[in-house]
């Protein structure tokens, strides 16, 4: 048995990208960055550890991202990992790590209130971003 599923909660980095397939379905791509704190053994200071993620997604999830995601969103990603694997003009075979959302959910700033988006026919959860609040998940 295995299973694939990611959650992340980080920072859109520039604007998401959208296209359209073929068959007028909406794409969306965009940065995501993550991030640890560790304590450096040197210093004694606290150091921030960055990630980049390739996050896609398709149709109404996609919709919502275009809708309502820019740079410097903060979002919740849930979805699952895959290797792109492509030829390169070298001849040489190339592998990336992406992660195909199946939900984005926008994360209000202070004070504010946001609504799970998701798939056609999932209730809306409201939640608050009250640090104090327990996490919608």
């Amino acid at each position: 048995m295995s299973y694939n599923k990611v959650m992340l909660i980080g920072k859109v980095k520039n604007e998401p990208t959208i296209t359209h397939s073929k068959s007028g379905n909406t794409i969306a791509s965009f940065n995501l960055m993550t991030w640890a704190s560790t304590k450096n053994k040197h210093t004694d200071e606290w150091d921030k550890e960055w990630e980049y993620h390739d996050i896609t997604c398709f149709g109404y999830t996609a919709n919502t991202v275009e809708k309502y995601i820019g740079d410097g969103s903060r979002v919740f990603v849930e979805g699952s990992i895959k290797t792109d694997k492509w030829e390169g003009n070298d001849g040489k075979t190339n592998y990336r790590k992406k992660i195909y959302a199946s939900k984005v959910v926008s994360m209000a700033q202070k004070g504010e209130t946001s609504v799970i988006e998701g798939h056609p026919g999932e209730n809306g959860q409201k939640f608050s971003s009250n640090p104090n609040d327990d996490l919608p998940f």
